[in-house]
């Protein structure tokens, strides 16, 4: 009796199992349709659905660091983390703090206009609720606002993108595009038509704003703003009010005479380029982290406030072995642009150092617990160079070192590793791995010549007592980046839940064993009046029976 006992209870077990995994397949099934909507889906008037489908592009930017979003919630409960700007060096924009306009001023701070060029579009009846979000696209230098109005069973998108135009110095563009399924009426509302602002002078700077009317079209309305500065010594007010009118005009009829898409291509590939040079870095779950949308947000911010290189800084941007090492130069009118700017970044991350002929990587084996890309550092002109730091499955870093040329008159790299006391190795454009090495006292990790004899002369130069293989990181270390604790591996959660489900299963189990009986001495098989002896025997019986049960099922 107990063999078909356990069998039939066994074949019912297996088919709640069975069950049970159809039905989570299924679910996985029915899932695809809920987070992944279909055409017509997205016009059922749900704008939570639209909204997500709006915003898969931005997130896939977002993953990569390549943009940050902030939701309108955050923005309404405090002050957001991000904020929405964009600028040229020239020109910069407050997307949020009422479209604040400023302009360079003489000592290079940036100075309020008072002028305030963002146009709102806002809708002309009651809706239920309203999704909306700004993204801060770092590498195509744009900020986006999305909002989704739900009206009634339909959803009314307006999607506002704003940029200062990064080649054209005075030129602030806003694209608005509309989808309206409704009757309602949607209406705009600017501070532009208040403005009463053709130019002005007081000595120093002089401002005009040349304004255009708006180009209505069936769901897209392009109006362009475009403010043109002069800053000068000693210059007669009105002439300098009359230069900065003309200046402005000229400008204005040069960007109103193109198309949409040759402006907005344009200023993208500007931005584009500016990244060519840049750093990448492992996630990191340890407190207070330094992640790539820090590291990239912090440089957009920055070169939002640089022009782009200039002839001048050019000439001085191609002497690296020049490089200023003294006090902090951040404020100096002497620096080579936006492109200079980035590459100054670089050196600061890496703790990179240009010298007559090399360049050399100051880094401590002892910090490079986490994986680092510093891609496109400026050697020499037409000659760029690639450092990759991975940390391998031993808790140990691993160096790579490659060279970039934009022409075949680039010149021959060679490297050495802490010390110099190996020869040298050539670079090229695939990786090549070099030697993590820890010295005492403590030297730069790698150096990078275009000179196969400097690479002797830093050996003699070098003086060291000690040179060995850097050792491995401590797991605790790794384990801080990678898990967010020390523990490494699962989270203590993980382990806590499993202890809970155990506790659970067991009480389940003896649970079952008494609901099949009266109670104890029925379980037991023994009388009431049974004596200890018999009980701890039928105990140890039941034991076994337990053990049997456990595995059969």
């Amino acid at each position: 009796m107990m063999k078909l006992y356990f069998n039939y209870d066994s074949f019912s077990r297996r088919q709640y199992v069975f069950c049970s995994l159809v039905l989570f397949g299924m679910f996985l099934l029915l899932r695809y349709y809920f987070f992944y909507p279909n055409e017509s889906s997205l016009n059922d008037g749900k704008c939570s659905v639209v909204f997500e489908h709006i915003m898969q592009s931005f997130k896939a930017d977002a993953d990569i660091y390549d943009a940050v979003i902030v939701y309108a919630d955050e923005i309404a409960d405090e002050k957001p983390m991000w904020l929405p700007y964009t600028g040229n060096g020239n020109i910069t924009v407050d997307v949020f703090e009422k479209g604040k306009m400023y302009i360079r001023g003489l000592t290079g701070e940036f100075l309020d206009t008072g002028f305030r060029p963002i146009v709102d579009v806002t809708l002309q009846t009651q809706y239920k609720s309203m999704l909306g979000a700004y993204i801060v696209h770092f590498k195509d230098g744009k900020v986006v606002k999305l909002q989704c109005y739900d009206v009634g069973d339909q959803c009314v998108q307006v999607v506002t993108t704003y940029f200062v135009h990064r080649t054209r110095p005075s030129v602030f563009i806003q694209h608005i595009s509309i989808s309206n399924p409704t009757v309602n009426l949607i209406e705009s509302q600017s501070q532009v038509s208040a403005f009463q602002y053709t130019g002005s002078a007081n000595g120093k700077v002089g401002m005009s704003v040349v304004l255009s009317n708006f180009a209505k079209l069936l769901h897209l309305l392009i109006p362009s703003f475009v403010t043109r500065y002069t800053v000068s010594e000693d210059v007669n007010k009105d002439q300098l009010k009359s230069d900065a009118i003309h200046s402005a005009l000229k400008a204005f009829y040069t960007v109103t005479a193109l198309d949409d898409y040759p402006i907005i291509e344009e200023h993208t590939k500007a931005w584009n380029q500016l990244w060519n040079s840049g750093l990448s870095i492992s996630y990191s779950k340890a407190p207070n982290g330094l992640n790539g949308d820090m590291i990239n947000g912090t440089m957009y911010y920055i070169l939002c406030h640089y022009e782009l290189q200039s002839d001048n800084s050019m000439e001085f941007s191609n002497r690296p072995s020049h490089c200023y090492s003294s006090h902090s130069t951040y404020m100096s009118n002497l620096l080579a642009g936006a492109t200079g700017v980035v590459q100054a970044l670089l050196l600061s991350f890496g703790a990179l150092k240009h010298t007559a002929h090399h360049l050399e990587f100051d880094q401590q084996p002892q910090d490079l617990h986490r994986d680092f890309f510093f891609r496109n550092i400026y050697f020499t002109k037409s000659t760029y160079v690639n450092i990759r730091i991975m940390v391998n499955d031993e808790n140990r870093a691993i160096m790579y070192a490659s060279v970039n040329r934009t022409s075949p008159a680039g010149k021959e790299l060679f490297a050495c590793d802490a010390g110099c006391l190996d020869p040298p190795i050539e670079l090229s454009s695939s990786s090549t791995l070099i030697p993590v090495k820890r010295t005492v006292p403590a030297t730069p990790i790698l150096y990078v010549t275009d000179q196969r004899e400097h690479i002797e002369r830093l050996k003699m130069s070098i003086h060291v007592r000690e040179v060995a293989n850097a050792p491995a990181h401590e797991h605790h270390i790794i384990a801080l980046h990678k898990h967010g604790h020390r523990l490494g591996g699962l989270p203590p959660a993980f382990w806590f839940s499993l202890g809970v489900l155990l506790i659970l299963f067991h009480l389940f189990l003896f649970k079952l064993i008494y609901n099949d009986n009266e109670n104890l001495y029925d379980i037991l098989g023994v009388s009431r009046h049974a004596s200890l002896k018999q009980i701890k025997r039928a105990f140890v019986d039941l034991s076994k029976k337990v053990i049997l049960y456990i595995y059969i099922y």
